[in-house]
Protein backbone atom coordinates (compact mmCIF):
# COMPACT_ATOMS: atom_id res chain seq x y z
CA UNK A 1 0.00 0.00 0.00
CA UNK A 2 1.12 3.41 -0.90
CA UNK A 3 1.84 5.97 2.52
CA UNK A 4 -0.25 8.20 3.22
CA UNK A 5 -0.42 11.95 1.91
CA UNK A 6 -0.20 12.91 5.74
CA UNK A 7 2.89 10.66 5.86
CA UNK A 8 4.17 12.11 2.60
CA UNK A 9 4.27 15.71 4.34
CA UNK A 10 5.87 14.39 7.48
CA UNK A 11 9.90 15.22 7.27
CA UNK A 12 10.92 12.80 9.71
CA UNK A 13 9.40 10.31 7.20
CA UNK A 14 10.32 11.86 4.10
CA UNK A 15 14.19 12.34 5.05
CA UNK A 16 13.96 8.41 6.78
CA UNK A 17 15.17 10.25 10.06
CA UNK A 18 12.56 7.80 11.36
CA UNK A 19 14.40 4.85 10.63
CA UNK A 20 17.73 6.76 11.65
CA UNK A 21 16.09 7.07 15.46
CA UNK A 22 14.90 3.05 15.35
CA UNK A 23 18.51 1.88 14.25
CA UNK A 24 20.88 4.41 16.85
CA UNK A 25 18.68 2.96 19.49
CA UNK A 26 19.82 -0.40 18.23
CA UNK A 27 23.47 0.69 17.73
CA UNK A 28 23.46 1.97 20.99
CA UNK A 29 22.18 -1.02 22.86
CA UNK A 30 24.94 -2.89 21.81
CA UNK A 31 28.61 -0.87 22.50
CA UNK A 32 30.44 -2.81 20.15
CA UNK A 33 28.44 -0.55 17.26
CA UNK A 34 29.97 2.43 18.88
CA UNK A 35 33.31 3.76 17.47
CA UNK A 36 34.20 7.30 16.39
CA UNK A 37 31.18 9.18 15.80
CA UNK A 38 27.10 8.80 14.74
CA UNK A 39 27.89 7.74 11.42
CA UNK A 40 29.95 5.40 12.41
CA UNK A 41 28.37 3.73 15.09
CA UNK A 42 25.24 3.90 12.62
CA UNK A 43 27.21 2.17 9.63
CA UNK A 44 28.75 -0.23 12.12
CA UNK A 45 24.94 -1.55 13.71
CA UNK A 46 23.87 -1.71 9.89
CA UNK A 47 26.90 -3.86 8.80
CA UNK A 48 26.38 -6.29 12.02
CA UNK A 49 22.61 -6.60 11.55
CA UNK A 50 22.96 -6.81 7.63
CA UNK A 51 25.01 -9.78 7.36
CA UNK A 52 23.52 -11.51 10.82
CA UNK A 53 20.96 -13.24 9.50
CA UNK A 54 19.63 -14.72 12.99
CA UNK A 55 18.55 -11.42 14.23
CA UNK A 56 15.28 -11.76 15.89
CA UNK A 57 12.99 -9.04 14.64
CA UNK A 58 10.00 -9.47 16.75
CA UNK A 59 12.08 -9.36 20.04
CA UNK A 60 13.81 -5.97 19.00
CA UNK A 61 10.29 -4.52 17.81
CA UNK A 62 9.05 -5.97 21.53
CA UNK A 63 11.78 -3.95 22.87
CA UNK A 64 11.32 -1.06 20.92
CA UNK A 65 7.96 -0.57 21.65
CA UNK A 66 7.92 -1.19 25.27
CA UNK A 67 10.94 1.16 25.34
CA UNK A 68 8.68 3.81 23.76
CA UNK A 69 5.69 2.99 25.60
CA UNK A 70 7.45 3.47 29.26
CA UNK A 71 9.34 6.49 27.95
CA UNK A 72 5.31 7.94 26.75
CA UNK A 73 4.41 7.05 30.94
CA UNK A 74 7.09 8.84 31.73
CA UNK A 75 7.13 12.29 29.97
CA UNK A 76 4.03 11.79 27.46
CA UNK A 77 4.54 13.51 23.83
CA UNK A 78 7.06 15.15 25.52
CA UNK A 79 9.04 13.02 26.39
CA UNK A 80 12.11 13.71 24.24
CA UNK A 81 11.88 17.35 24.62
CA UNK A 82 14.35 19.25 26.75
CA UNK A 83 12.66 21.28 29.68
CA UNK A 84 13.24 24.91 28.48
CA UNK A 85 12.00 27.96 30.73
CA UNK A 86 8.84 28.27 32.59
CA UNK A 87 6.73 26.01 30.02
CA UNK A 88 9.17 23.55 30.84
CA UNK A 89 8.40 22.33 26.69
CA UNK A 90 11.65 22.57 24.98
CA UNK A 91 12.83 21.21 21.43
CA UNK A 92 13.14 17.69 20.79
CA UNK A 93 16.22 15.89 21.47
CA UNK A 94 17.67 12.84 19.63
CA UNK A 95 20.82 12.99 22.22
CA UNK A 96 17.34 12.47 25.08
CA UNK A 97 16.02 9.99 22.67
CA UNK A 98 18.91 7.78 22.59
CA UNK A 99 20.00 7.75 25.95
CA UNK A 100 16.47 7.46 27.86
CA UNK A 101 15.20 4.60 24.90
CA UNK A 102 18.51 2.90 25.86
CA UNK A 103 18.26 2.79 28.94
CA UNK A 104 14.73 1.96 29.22
CA UNK A 105 15.07 -1.42 26.84
CA UNK A 106 18.05 -2.21 29.47
CA UNK A 107 15.47 -2.19 31.73
CA UNK A 108 12.25 -3.66 30.34
CA UNK A 109 12.18 -6.17 32.98
CA UNK A 110 11.12 -3.85 35.44
CA UNK A 111 8.29 -2.10 33.47
CA UNK A 112 6.24 -2.31 36.15
CA UNK A 113 8.22 -0.43 38.77
CA UNK A 114 9.25 2.08 35.85
CA UNK A 115 5.32 2.41 35.58
CA UNK A 116 4.77 2.81 38.61
CA UNK A 117 7.19 5.42 39.18
CA UNK A 118 6.75 7.20 36.31
CA UNK A 119 5.68 10.39 37.65
CA UNK A 120 8.65 10.24 39.93
CA UNK A 121 10.92 9.82 37.32
CA UNK A 122 9.97 12.46 35.03
CA UNK A 123 10.22 14.54 38.10
CA UNK A 124 13.75 13.48 38.46
CA UNK A 125 14.91 13.71 34.63
CA UNK A 126 13.36 17.13 34.18
CA UNK A 127 15.61 18.36 37.45
CA UNK A 128 18.47 16.82 36.28
CA UNK A 129 18.61 19.33 33.33
CA UNK A 130 19.11 22.34 35.77
CA UNK A 131 22.36 20.22 36.60
CA UNK A 132 24.72 21.99 34.00
CA UNK A 133 26.91 18.79 33.68
CA UNK A 134 23.67 16.93 32.39
CA UNK A 135 22.36 19.71 30.17
CA UNK A 136 26.15 20.00 28.63
CA UNK A 137 26.04 15.95 28.62
CA UNK A 138 22.75 16.31 26.30
CA UNK A 139 23.08 19.16 24.57
CA UNK A 140 26.26 20.18 24.14
CA UNK A 141 28.84 17.22 23.88
CA UNK A 142 29.17 15.63 20.06
CA UNK A 143 28.20 12.42 19.48
CA UNK A 144 31.67 10.05 20.99
CA UNK A 145 31.49 6.87 21.93
CA UNK A 146 32.36 8.27 25.73
CA UNK A 147 29.58 10.92 25.36
CA UNK A 148 27.14 8.49 23.87
CA UNK A 149 27.32 5.65 26.38
CA UNK A 150 27.77 8.28 29.01
CA UNK A 151 24.12 9.30 28.65
CA UNK A 152 22.40 6.31 28.74
CA UNK A 153 24.40 5.44 31.62
CA UNK A 154 23.29 8.34 33.61
CA UNK A 155 19.70 8.07 32.88
CA UNK A 156 20.13 4.29 33.18
CA UNK A 157 21.20 4.90 36.91
CA UNK A 158 18.75 7.69 37.35
CA UNK A 159 15.90 5.44 37.01
CA UNK A 160 17.96 2.54 39.22
CA UNK A 161 17.82 5.03 41.85
CA UNK A 162 14.48 5.28 41.76
CA UNK A 163 13.58 1.64 41.53
CA UNK A 164 16.44 0.15 42.33
CA UNK A 165 18.71 -2.09 40.74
Amino acid sequence: AEPSERLHRNSLYRTMRDVEYVLRVFALLDPENIGGGMKSTLDNAMKKHYTNRSVDLMTMRSQFVGGLELAYAIGGKDAFRIPTGQSKRGRPSASLFDALLVALIRKLERADQILEHAAEIHTALEREFDNSEFYELVVGRANTRTSTIDRAIHVQHLIESIIGQ
